[in-house]
């Protein structure tokens, strides 16, 4: 089952009295990368959570290829990358072993994978393949967070603060796994605080206030969006 495009229809989501989200329209489709943009409670990892099928939108529609029931083939979850605040890790495994699980689990269900080794040597890691988790550090267990979400080669991948507490490097690293993922004609869709991440990245940005699409920029209007949302932040965007 293809995955794409991924579209919200008029998705607002509601806890208790508090909209989080109201009256997202949005379509990601084949090869591009999208980036969420707005401030702490703009909506933006709630938006991520809808998209994968871990929360249900209070009103309006999330599909992947035009289908509600995105979550009831094994085939459908097999193609969603995500990667969250929390890496999910097991700290007593080593990083091999942490993929190798990830590999078996796919295999259980008919999926396939990318080799562990490959995948380790993508993001930097195979010189500290045999050591526990536990002993890795915040911006490594990132980078293997990464190398897990990589080995199952996704079709719609959904990263929510991508870059926390990686180096110079390893932001370097994980930007050419997320364009190179978007070569091969998979979706991407990116939480950041940092607009240089969407700068380097993005074909669009969605700017998000208190739940609302505020804008859209777009790469090919404006040729440096980092500048932009820098910008934006003293003078905040506003949907014509």
């Amino acid at each position: 089952m293809d995955l794409l495009p991924l579209r919200f229809e008029d998705v607002g989501r509601a806890y208790g009295r508090r909209w989080a989200l109201v009256g997202v329209d949005l379509t990601v489709g084949p090869g591009e990368v999208v980036g969420l943009w707005g401030p702490n409670g703009a909506g933006k990892t709630t938006l991520l959570r809808i998209a994968a099928g871990l929360e249900v939108p209070t009103r309006g529609h999330c599909t992947w290829a035009g289908r509600d029931d995105r979550l009831d083939d094994p085939r459908a979850r097999g193609g969603l990358g995500w990667v969250a605040h929390g890496s999910h890790l097991y700290p007593l495994l080593s990083a091999r072993e942490n993929l190798a699980l990830a590999v078996k689990l796919r295999g259980a269900c008919g999926l396939r994978s990318r080799s562990p080794q490959a995948v380790l040597e993508e993001v930097g890691l195979a010189e500290h393949a045999d050591r526990p988790v536990r002993t890795f550090s915040r911006g490594m267990v990132q980078r293997l967070a990464i190398a897990r979400m990589l080995v199952g080669t996704p079709r719609l991948v959904l990263l929510d603060e991508p870059m926390t507490a990686l180096d110079r490097t390893g932001r370097a690293v994980v930007t050419s796994a997320i364009r190179r993922l978007a070569e091969t004609g998979a979706a991407v869709v990116i939480t950041s605080h940092d607009p240089s991440v969407h700068g380097a990245l993005a074909h669009r940005v969605v700017c998000l206030e208190r739940g609302r699409v505020r804008a859209v920029l777009d790469r090919d209007e404006r040729s440096d969006l980092a500048a932009t949302l820098l910008a934006a932040e003293d003078a905040p965007l506003r949907a014509p």
